[in-house]
């Protein structure tokens, strides 16, 4: 299902819906311990809003951390397929 992303979750108001807000595990999630990464993902698989979440990510090339499910890596790498796709890409 594709969800339109409202002007609202452009804004951030998403964060206090997130399954990660107050989670006791969240200052963790900003290391490079791949078990670490695999349960701040797999607490995102489940989240309402993961998808605005990607998107305040991928806006604001977030370097750090778990966003959306992805790690900064992914997040890279889907920066480099949209600016293909836009024909921005050298």
């Amino acid at each position: 299902m594709i969800r339109i992303l409202t002007s609202a979750d452009r804004a951030g108001a998403w964060r206090s819906r997130a399954l990660c807000a107050g989670h006791p595990e969240r200052a963790n999630w900003f290391g490079d311990f791949p078990e670490q990464t695999d349960r701040a993902v797999a607490v995102c698989c489940a989240c309402p809003v993961r998808e605005p979440c990607l998107e305040f990510a991928l806006d604001t090339q977030e370097a750090l951390g778990v966003w959306g499910g992805t790690t900064p890596k992914e997040r890279r790498r889907l920066l480099k397929l949209r600016a293909r796709a836009a024909g921005t890409a050298s």
